[in-house]
């Protein structure tokens, strides 16, 4: 169907948003692991002596949001329909982030609203 035929209406055109969330969240997970290699350099590395029971639990959360960003980017990238939901709720998450996770967040949960199509396989 071509955009010029009198029978095209937008609302016919599928659009596949889970590259948008692939990208974002491979850039969330590069940038809270820089967070977070920063921040285990400066409690752990630079004073020379092991960090205390806080330091750890905070790296942990730090790690966790890492692998949960890396998960869900393979997930979109695969577009799998499980990993739509986790997505729109880490970017409500990220919107508590104020003022650069506010539209971070946005535009994941955009992404992540429409149905990720997986492209149909020819016949063998």
């Amino acid at each position: 169907m071509s955009f010029n035929s009198p029978s095209w209406h937008p609302s016919q055109m599928q659009v596949d948003m889970s590259g948008a969330a692939f990208r974002i969240h491979r850039r969330a997970a590069i940038a809270w692991g820089v967070v977070l290699a920063l921040y285990a350099w400066t409690s752990f590395l630079a004073d020379g002596r092991p960090g205390r029971v806080r330091d750890f639990s905070l790296g942990y959360m730090l790690a966790v949001v890492v692998v949960v960003h890396v998960l869900l980017a393979i997930g979109a990238k695969r577009r799998m329909q499980a990993a739509r939901v986790p997505s729109m709720i880490v970017g409500g998450l990220m919107m508590l982030i104020f003022p650069l996770g506010t539209f971070v967040g946005y535009q994941l949960i955009q992404s992540a609203r429409s149905p990720w199509h997986r492209p149909s396989r020819p016949a063998d």
